[in-house]
C-alpha cells in the first residue's frame, strides 16, 4: 500500500476515535434533533401555528444552525487541544506529513457534518408528518373551491433540491474551525474569533448577494427560506428555486471555499513551529 494512503489511514482511525470521545459531538448528537423538536413544538402552538413544508423548512433550519455552531466549536479545537495537552508535538515528531494528519481531520469533521445534518433532516421530517405531513400547496379562497398552486409531485422535487444545497454551506464551519485552530493555540480564542469570521461573512454575504456563494454562512439558511416562500404560496421566488441545482453557483460555491480553507489550513498548520 502506498505510504502516504496507509499514514491517512492511521490518522483516520486516530482521529475518529478522539472524536468519539469527546463529549460535545455527544452533546451536539442530542442537541440538534432536540433543537428541531422544541421549535417544532414552538412553531404548531402558535396563534398561527406554520405546517407542511413551511414547517419542514422552519425547523430544519434551526436544526443546521446549531450543528453549524457545533461543528464550528469542534474544528477550533481540534489541533490546539492537543498542543495544549502535549499530543501535537509527539505528532509532529512521527514521520507523518503535517498536511496527511489535517486531511484526516478534515476528513472526519465532514463524516460529522454529514451526521448532524442527516440528524437535522430526519428530525424535521419525522416532527412535520406527526404534525400533519406533507401535502399540496393551495390558496383557500372562502366560498370558493381552493386552487392549486404546487402539487404535492412538484413540492417533493423542489424539497429534495433544496435540502441537498443546504448541506455544502454547512462543511464550510467545520472547515474555517480547522484553520483557525492550526493558526492559534487558545482554544477559547480560536472559537471566539471562528464566531466572528462567520457571522462577518454572513453579513458580507446577505448585503453584496453576489458575493454570496463565496460566503458560505449567508447561505445555510437561504435554501429553506426559499421553501418556506413556496409553501406560502409564492410563485415569485420560483425561479430562485429552479436555479438551485447541483451544478450552480450557490451549492458549488461553498464546497470551493471549504476545500480552499481547508488547504490553507494545511498549509498554516505545515508551518507551525513544534513546540
Amino acid at each position: 500500500m502506498n505510504p502516504l494512503i496507509n499514514d491517512l489511514l492511521r490518522c483516520l482511525r486516530f482521529e475518529s476515535r478522539k472524536l468519539v470521545r469527546r463529549n460535545l459531538f455527544w452533546m451536539s448528537l442530542a442537541a440538534v434533533p432536540l433543537t428541531v423538536v422544541l421549535s417544532g413544538w414552538a412553531a404548531t402552538t402558535l396563534a398561527q401555528p406554520v405546517e407542511s413544508y413551511a414547517l419542514f423548512a422552519e425547523v430544519s433550519s434551526w436544526g443546521f444552525l446549531l450543528a453549524a455552531f457545533f461543528l464550528l466549536v469542534l474544528g477550533c479545537s481540534s489541533v490546539n487541544e492537543e498542543g495544549i495537552c502535549g499530543a501535537l508535538r509527539a505528532v509532529r515528531c512521527r514521520p507523518v506529513s503535517p498536511a496527511v494528519y489535517l486531511l484526516a481531520k478534515a476528513l472526519v469533521l465532514a463524516v460529522a457534518t454529514l451526521v448532524l445534518a442527516t440528524l437535522a433532516l430526519l428530525a424535521a421530517y419525522l416532527w412535520t408528518e406527526r404534525a400533519g405531513g406533507f401535502h399540496a400547496v393551495s390558496i383557500v379562497i372562502p366560498g370558493l373551491e381552493d386552487t392549486e398552486v404546487y402539487s404535492a409531485a412538484a413540492m417533493k422535487h423542489f424539497t429534495l433540491g433544496l435540502t441537498i444545497a443546504q448541506v455544502p454551506p454547512l462543511f464550510f464551519s467545520s472547515g474555517l474551525g480547522l484553520l483557525v485552530s492550526a493558526a492559534i493555540d487558545s482554544s477559547g480564542l480560536a472559537v471566539v474569533l471562528g464566531l466572528l469570521i462567520s457571522a462577518g461573512l454572513g453579513g458580507l454575504g446577505s448585503v453584496q448577494t453576489d458575493l454570496a456563494p463565496l460566503c458560505p454562512p449567508a447561505l445555510l439558511t437561504r435554501p429553506m427560506e426559499l421553501l418556506g416562500e413556496l409553501a406560502r404560496a409564492n410563485e415569485a421566488v420560483q425561479p430562485q428555486v429552479e436555479a438551485w441545482t447541483l451544478t450552480s453557483a450557490p451549492v458549488w460555491g461553498p464546497l470551493l471555499v471549504t476545500g480552499v480553507t481547508t488547504l490553507v489550513a494545511m498549509l498554516v498548520f505545515s508551518k507551525r513551529p513544534v513546540r
